[in-house]
């Protein structure tokens, strides 16, 4: 929720958060919509099938939630915008940079009003590419952010269709910048915490799976969970271990799973960990683990392929152009969960060999198609430049 401003001549980027005298209404709101604004699923998970799709976040907001939303996203888009441009006679920016829905239209507005190129940059989006007639309706205040006129539109391939939502919204094809975040691949080991670790569940005679996320429902951590029973019960594969890595609000929903499919003792949920301990856990993994309902390529995913660990996903299309079925993963497909997750999953336990040649090409995988942080931000950066030297700017 911030616009930025770039000089090129002082090499100078200023960002500008949420403003703190507007603080209190965002937090009002907040609670507000969170005390009588979500339509409630505890419901609905008392009969989640691993197969359901679950309703995804802004989906549980009920009329008075979505309201907030667009309330406070006008009240900040119309005190915001003035401000920025009264600021920006006196400094003078090269360019105007808007990070979300919100800070995206107050960058395009001041753009547009003193002719300066305008960048936006979405981190993915909740948008279903195929609810399109419900878009308007659910996440009224995302589609006005995500339509803000920008003469480059940056959107993370996170495997959400950002690219496709954003053509359907009416932004131009050649503007969009449709590119898959980098990664720290500065990894310091912590040695000693995998060496208790190890100990404490006697690693060493199983085989480890890894999952990496925040716990909310949508994420699907509990599919995990119920594959590892499912391992037990159908394939008799008793030596699997899983690691949960994260917290949330479902934190204590997918803990009483574990109870319920009586895998306790198989499981160990570590909570949020710091990125100094979280690298540890992709070296004791042999399988990477992730099956969630939107958005399959998660920066966790290209960690595991930098480690070279074969991954289980879901063969949503939501990760093409990076895994590949029977090259780097086992993908598959969303109504085939209930009968192929634990099954590809026994496959690549009980055989070291198929494993093994997938985590090589994982590797491969990473070298070629997956960027660091700081290429990444070089290719921003040089498309920055680009605009701010071009003597012809327009946005769409």
């Amino acid at each position: 929720m911030s616009c930025g401003m770039f000089d090129e001549s002082r090499d100078v980027i200023e960002y500008h958060p949420i403003p703190l005298w507007i603080t209190p209404f965002f937090f009002a709101g907040s609670y507000m919509k969170k005390r009588i604004g979500k339509t409630s699923i505890a419901e609905h998970k008392k009969t989640l099938l691993p197969s359901d799709e679950v309703p995804n976040y802004f989906s549980q907001n009920n009329l008075f939630a979505r309201l907030t939303y667009l309330v406070f996203w006008y009240l900040y888009v119309m005190l915001e915008t003035p401000r920025i441009i009264l600021y920006s006679l006196k400094k003078k920016p090269d360019l105007f940079y808007g990070y979300e829905v919100y800070g995206a239209r107050v960058a395009s507005i001041a753009g547009r009003i003193l002719r300066k190129p305008v960048v936006t940059r979405f981190q993915g989006t909740p948008l279903k590419i195929n609810e399109q007639r419900n878009w308007n309706t659910l996440y009224p205040h995302g589609v006005l952010g995500l339509k803000s006129k920008a003469d480059a539109v940056i959107m993370a391939n996170d495997g959400t269709h950002g690219d496709a939502i954003l053509e359907r919204l009416g932004a131009p094809k050649e503007k969009i910048f449709f590119w898959h975040n980098g990664i720290d691949i500065n990894f310091v080991i912590n040695t000693q915490h995998g060496e208790e670790l190890e100990k404490r569940y006697d690693l060493n005679k199983k085989t480890v799976l890894l999952s990496v996320s925040k716990l909310v429902l949508w994420k699907r951590v509990d599919r995990a969970v119920w594959a590892l029973s499912a391992l037990k019960t159908d394939y008799g594969v008793n030596n699997a271990f899983l690691f949960v890595v994260g917290d949330g609000t479902e934190r204590a929903y997918i803990e009483s799973l574990a109870v319920k499919y009586d895998v306790s003792d198989s499981i160990h949920f570590a909570g949020a960990v710091p990125h100094e301990k979280l690298w540890t856990y992709f070296t004791l993994a042999d399988i990477f683990v992730i099956l969630q309902d939107v958005g399959n390529l998660s920066n966790q995913v290209f960690e595991a392929l930098s480690f070279g660990l074969p991954i289980v996903s879901l063969d949503d299309g939501s990760t093409t152009g990076i895994l590949k079925n029977q090259y780097n993963a086992l993908l598959i497909k969303k109504q085939n969960i209930e009968t192929d997750v634990p099954r590809a999953l026994a496959m690549l336990i009980k055989n070291k060999k198929m494993r093994e040649g997938l985590a090589s090409r994982a590797k491969e995988t990473f070298a070629s198609s997956v960027c660091t942080w700081e290429e990444r931000m070089e290719r921003e950066q040089k498309l920055l430049n680009t605009l701010i030297n071009n003597e012809h700017k327009t946005s769409y």
